[in-house]
């Protein structure tokens, strides 16, 4: 569907509704992130073999079969989203693939201003260079969906992107617009954006 552009974001969930939503038990950090670990590991392997067997602490898997399976190969690309070292150091242990890298949407207090919402961007990425190395030659993606609704024009996105480029990211990520929150918008901004697209890749390098 995505002819060949598909990028895997991968999490391990956060406490409460991530837990609740689907009936599960609440975890520990520890064995959140262990689980983690494993699911990562077995989409790995789901993605990268036509034909798979798995017996873990978390999963399971016999004759597991992807056929066609994905475009890209051996897989699509996968971005792990950490906020803390622990996954950090996990996302970039991931990342031996082009594409491969590291992902975060900043704080998840609610109802921030927008300049707070840099400074905890700038707090996180500081984390991310002070636990791989800012030589970390890997997809460094800032999700500002929750921004979403705050963009205002393509210059203010184009002064976005310059923070975001002056943080290390490499790339960043929106939300499609829509009528209402969380992600409420106009898309005729959007239709702007794309028609620029050519000079703001050009941001940072």
């Amino acid at each position: 569907m995505s002819h060949g552009r598909l990028t895997v974001a991968l999490g391990a969930g956060a406490p409460g509704f991530d837990a609740a939503v689907l009936g599960g038990e609440e975890l520990s950090p520890g064995n959140r992130f262990a689980r983690f670990v494993e699911f990562r590991d077995l989409l790995d392997r789901l993605l990268s073999e036509p034909m798979t067997d798995w017996s873990g602490d978390w999963y399971s898997a016999v004759d597991a079969r992807m056929i066609p399976g994905p475009a890209q190969r051996p897989r699509p690309p996968f971005l792990i989203a950490a906020d803390g070292p622990r996954g950090m150091r996990l996302a970039a242990s991931t990342a031996c693939r082009p594409g491969d890298g590291w992902v975060t949407m900043g704080t998840r207090e609610r109802g921030l201003d927008e300049d707070a919402w840099w400074k905890d961007v700038a707090r996180t990425a500081d984390r991310m260079d002070e636990t791989v190395g800012r030589d970390w030659q890997q997809v460094r993606m800032l999700n500002m969906e929750s921004g979403t609704a705050s963009l205002t024009s393509v210059e203010h996105l184009r002064d976005r992107l310059g923070q975001a480029a002056e943080l290390g990211f490499t790339d960043v990520t929106l939300a499609w617009p829509r009528k209402d929150q969380p992600f409420r918008g106009d898309e005729a901004l959007l239709e702007a954006i794309a028609a620029e697209l050519p000079t703001l890749r050009q941001i940072g390098g």
